[in-house]
């Protein structure tokens, strides 16, 4: 019914609407949302024909706008405008009946003066239409208009287009839901309704679809659950949220605020859990809490007294003493990519109030302390049997690191250790707290390119690569850019990666695998075996070690060569879209020796 194509429209040098381009069918109400200055009032103000009237390309019941007749449009067409004139010196049923101008020539006729009483009824504005226009309160000068718009759509053409600018404005409770309820009536005689709104809640309750808008683009048009996810809104909106189910109806419910948890907890969060595993018994828990608008720590919490125990925030001493579970699972994953590697926790160093490790042959951690927050020991049903882990979450709720015992494993030190660090409040759910990751690149010209090489030249362990970065400003993936010469940092295709995990387990050249988040980097040091796919994930999986890295995540990948004391240092960095490390690969080295040749001669046949 409605086509719009590539909207470009600025004004003098200022973007407003950049590259539009949407269908919508008959029988929908549709909310345009987004923050002040998104776009919202000029699409519909260019939908509407009022904006480049000569250039516009949208087609309206497959003939383009600019080629209707305008006494033919004005029948199937109309627009309430969030502006609008505040002194028009007629009586309340004389500007409704502006509404049915395209009509009549002199004298409104029976059908116009029904019209204008069926809206006027249906707005709640009969008993003022003798009223002056000018003495009406702003929420009654809204309702004459809205019955105006409504009034000259009354006819007998189908699939007419209703365009409404903000037309909750001013409006009490009563009424905004009246008006509302009547989109869905004219909705269901096959009309298209547009509306720009401002409550995402009402948004979420009554339209079919929703478009998301931002700095002028369409940053989503999808159903209202698919476009109100925690982490969109958020980002949109920059102002933290959480979305959960309206107990009425099951639509999202936005709830904007840093506490948000306790309304979700309110409006039983662990019942939604049940349900979710009931309908889906295999999801994650990570899924689901993404799904739920929640952070894994919360859903976890839910299960206090049933399974779950929460710790002592003591994370230093707690991880001090996993070695006397003997062999475990440790799991570090972010966004992207899962590290799962078994073995015990030996040689433990926490000597430094800034990094912390574990240096063993199999558990080889970096650990920051600064960014974990909450433990919890969990017990839980699995196909294999009762599973017991230990698992520590950050500041925002999610996860950064777990331990999983094995059959080898020693339990009886496991639930020792449980019951010295249970924490003597297994009721409270901990607070969250959104942490930004705002990492701002500067403008390649406000770097100093040339010291920056020269130092990258000079390097004499990796270690300073890190302070050579923040020396000089640069964001990683741009240093990447900004590298010496293509020895240095050459972009690959991320199938390079396959490929080079597959030789290395063909010709048994032993690696090295870094997994991490904020608070912690696992490492894996040695052969790997077999590779596999399943779906979007590339994985190894063997006995002691599983990797699990999603392709489709995947944004860029370089190889990257830094000059050491022991020589080149070669190795396979992969990003997310965000700039962020997801992976890296190097060839199994120590200090003092150099790195391999085998290694070199895989990466070397890399594109």
């Amino acid at each position: 019914m409605l086509t719009v194509e590539k909207i470009n429209y600025q004004h003098k040098s200022f973007k407003i609407l950049e590259d539009i381009s949407f269908d919508s069918d008959s029988g929908k109400i549709i909310a345009i949302v987004g923050p002040n200055g998104a776009g919202k009032s000029s699409l519909l103000s260019y939908i509407a024909n009022e904006i480049e009237p000569k250039k516009n390309e949208i087609q309206f019941k497959k003939i383009l706008l600019k080629n209707w007749k305008k006494e033919d449009l004005s029948q199937h067409k109309a627009k309430f405008s969030q502006h609008q004139p505040a002194d028009i010196p007629l009586t309340v049923e004389e500007v409704v009946l502006m509404g049915r101008y395209p009509y009549f020539d002199h004298q409104p006729q029976k059908n116009d003066t029904n019209a204008i009483e069926l809206w006027m009824n249906k707005t709640n504005i009969s008993h003022l239409k003798n009223r002056e226009y000018i003495h009406l309160s702003g929420g009654e000068k809204q309702r004459v208009h809205l019955a105006r718009i409504f009034s000259q759509l009354d006819n007998n053409h189908q699939q007419k287009l209703i365009l409404l600018d903000e037309p909750l404005n001013n409006l009490d409770v009563s009424h905004q839901f009246n008006l509302l309820e009547t989109l869905v009536e004219l909705k269901q005689k096959e009309n298209l309704i547009i509306l720009v709104i401002h409550d995402l809640n009402l948004a979420a309750q009554f339209a079919d679809e929703v478009i998301l808008m931002d700095k002028g683009k369409i940053v989503l048009k999808d159903l209202p659950e698919n476009v109100f996810k925690p982490d969109i809104i958020s980002k949109i909106y920059k102002f933290p949220c959480t979305i959960c189910k309206n107990p009425l109806d099951q639509k999202p419910l936005i709830l904007f605020g840093k506490k948000t948890i306790t309304m979700n907890t309110i409006t039983d969060l662990k019942k939604q859990w049940d349900d979710l595993k009931a309908n889906q018994p295999k999801i994650r828990i990570r899924n689901a809490a993404k799904e739920l608008g929640v952070s894994e720590m919360e859903l976890l919490a839910t299960d206090l007294g049933n399974g779950v125990t929460k710790l002592k925030p003591e994370h230093a001493a707690i991880l001090q003493e996993i070695e006397s579970l003997g062999k475990v699972m440790a799991l570090t994953r972010n966004n992207e990519c899962v590290h799962e590697r078994k073995g015990i926790y030996l040689n433990p160093d926490f000597s430094s109030p800034h990094a912390q490790l574990f240096v063993g042959e199999d558990i080889d951690m970096r650990i920051f302390l600064t960014h974990w927050k909450t433990a919890f020991a969990v017990v839980e049903s699995s196909e294999h049997g009762e599973r017991k882990s230990l698992q520590f979450f950050g500041k925002d709720g999610e996860a950064i690191h777990k331990i999983y015992l094995v059959p080898q494993s020693n339990t009886e030190a496991f639930d020792a250790l449980v019951e010295k660090y249970k924490d003597a409040d297994q009721t409270t759910i901990p607070a969250t707290e959104k942490v930004e990751n705002n990492v701002t690149e500067k403008p390649d010209s406000e770097i100093d390119v040339e010291g920056f090489q020269q130092s990258w030249i000079d390097l004499k362990d990796t270690h300073n690569f890190f302070t050579m970065l923040r020396k000089y400003g640069v964001t990683r993936t741009q240093a990447l850019r900004l590298a010496p010469t293509d020895y240095h940092a050459k972009q690959i295709n991320k199938d390079s990666i396959v490929k080079m995990l597959e030789k290395a387990a063909e010709t048994e050249t032993p690696i090295m695998v870094f997994t991490g988040n904020k608070g912690n980097i696992q490492i894996h040091t040695g052969n790997i075996k077999r590779t596999m796919w399943h779906e979007n994930w590339f994985n190894i999986l063997d006995p002691d070690f599983n990797m699990h890295l999603d392709m489709d995540k995947i944004a860029t990948s370089w190889i990257v060569r830094k000059p050491t004391e022991d020589g080149i240092v070669t190795a396979i960095e992969v990003f997310n879209d965000k700039g962020e490390i997801i992976v890296q690969f190097f060839g199994k080295r120590k200090p003092g020796i150099a790195e391999l040749e085998q290694w070199r001669e895989i990466v070397a046949e890399l594109n």
